[in-house]
């Protein structure tokens, strides 16, 4: 609920919608969206795949309005309706910009997170998709996969399945209803743009009943 700078707002929602190394998320243009199959590509064209391995993963529908927003408010500046090749959705020019966003944030008295990261974000999406095992079906292998983690064992055949409609569909329909739930609990910061369906499923938090008293 905190009024973030716009560069670290955006930053901000491309991170908890992707779960990204933080660098993707500076990185992101619309060249690396693969419209036909709902995908994005978070490594940049050109950039050889090492160690920091960046995936291919499902837009959920949250990362999808608010792309799409930032493209119609961009080509809407400029006279000729188009983007320019460089274009990209946060403006920020290093990772170290943000770190310094981020240092500024977190000592507000109204955050008050001390220890708040830029990898903070990307941790607590795998919090909320290991959570989302039995309300949403996200498996380990989901999870591994929307991280880039290696999986030694899809080498061969891995890249293909990005192009299969379920591919990590159980985990961005985990990760649309995390924010409609945030949207209920913020209620000074508009988390969802107005063409989003609403329509997520909200996980039911379990009820825990107390179990008969032991006597001694």
């Amino acid at each position: 609920s905190y009024d973030l700078p716009e560069h670290l707002w955006r930053w901000t929602l491309i991170q908890l919608a992707t779960g990204g190394r933080p660098q993707t998320a500076i990185d992101l243009s619309p060249n690396m969206r693969m419209r036909e199959n709902g995908t994005v590509d978070l490594n940049t064209p050109g950039r050889a795949q090492n160690k920091k391995f960046r995936a291919k993963v499902r837009e959920p529908e949250i990362l999808t309005t608010w792309l799409d927003r930032w493209e119609r408010e961009a080509r809407k500046a400029n006279n000729d309706d188009s983007l320019d090749p460089s274009w990209r959705y946060c403006g920020y020019a290093s990772l170290e910009s943000v770190q310094t966003a981020v240092e500024r944030v977190r000592a507000e008295p109204e955050v008050n997170l001390p220890r708040l990261s830029t990898y903070s974000f990307r941790h607590k999406v795998t919090t909320i998709l290991r959570r989302a095992k039995h309300s949403h079906g996200v498996t380990e292998d989901d999870i591994s996969t929307q991280l880039g983690h290696r999986r030694p064992h899809l080498r061969m055949t891995g890249d293909y399945g990005e192009w299969d409609p379920e591919y990590l569909k159980n985990a961005a329909a985990a990760i649309d209803a995390w924010f409609v739930d945030m949207q209920r609990r913020v209620k000074t910061r508009t988390l969802l743009t107005q063409s989003f369906s609403k329509s997520a499923p909200i996980p039911r938090r379990k009820r825990v009943t107390a179990g008969p008293k032991l006597l001694k």
